[in-house]
């Protein structure tokens, strides 16, 4: 079973709220009102956690002890796909995004990660 987690940054008086944003970057859309994130930098942050992740042209895959992960990403937002997610994980997941000034989507609760 996955985990997922997503995270973007949105400008100041977006109207969408945090379930529609992730409905349209999971479908591709661009997204009125979010910013491009700086994707080097971006997953430069997850290589640095992540130590031996592997990166295809579209995506950055990571097994640990009993988990998995992969991300991908769009110029407006970076899914997180966790499979028995540890804690130390999710934590570095919640720093990557603050590091950017993201909010972190978790849409299996349908709300936004407190940070």
């Amino acid at each position: 079973m996955s985990y997922d987690l997503v995270m973007w940054r949105a400008q100041p008086g977006l109207s969408l709220g945090p379930p529609q944003i992730y409905e349209q970057t999971c479908e591709g859309q661009h997204v009125d009102g979010l910013e491009d994130l700086p994707l080097d930098r971006v997953t430069a942050s997850v290589k640095e956690r992540f130590l031996g992740i592997e990166q295809d042209i579209y995506e950055l895959n990571w097994a640990g002890d009993g988990e998995t992960l992969q991300v991908t990403w769009s110029p407006q937002h970076v899914h997180f796909e966790c499979h028995g997610p540890s804690e130390d994980t999710l934590a570095h997941l919640v720093q990557i995004a603050a590091e950017f000034q993201c909010v972190l989507y978790d849409p299996q609760a349908g709300e936004l990660v407190n940070m």
